[in-house]
């Protein structure tokens, strides 16, 4: 029998594993997509009115997966960053330009969007909140 908390840790690495194969993927797909794809895809982020240089990128992905483990083991402040950080990933989306993804990606970052709403819901709105 599954308990709780193994329950909510798994809604988290889900998001994690489908986050980071969103992040990691356009770097493997070229091999089973043809170049059309490709390169229609490589237009992802065109007239975005933001240019966020490729470091601070990576920085906030890892950001995102070290939160998570902090919510992960329940850590209050934690809880409150990776609310934060959601919202203004949120609006950051806003000002990203056009987007061009696979079907493949696509259904990767859903995913982990859904997780990531999800895991604000249970640590905010039900009895995981109690144990912040």
């Amino acid at each position: 029998m599954m308990n709780d908390n193994f329950i909510f840790r798994i809604i988290i690495a889900i998001s994690v594993i489908t986050f980071t194969g969103w992040v990691f993927l356009p770097f493997v797909q070229f091999v089973w997509y043809p170049q059309l794809i490709i390169d229609i895809t490589s237009y992802d982020g065109y007239g975005s009115l933001v240019d966020i240089p490729n470091y601070i990128i990576w920085a906030i992905i890892l950001l995102k997966v070290i939160i998570l483990f902090g919510v992960a083991c329940y850590n209050r402040t934690a809880r409150l960053l990776f609310l934060v950080y959601t919202l203004l990933t949120l609006a950051l989306v806003a000002f990203s330009g056009m987007r061009a993804q696979t079907s493949i990606e696509s259904f990767m970052l859903d995913l982990s969007n859904i997780s990531d709403g999800l895991i604000i819901g249970l640590a905010y709105f039900s009895y995981y909140r109690d144990k912040f």
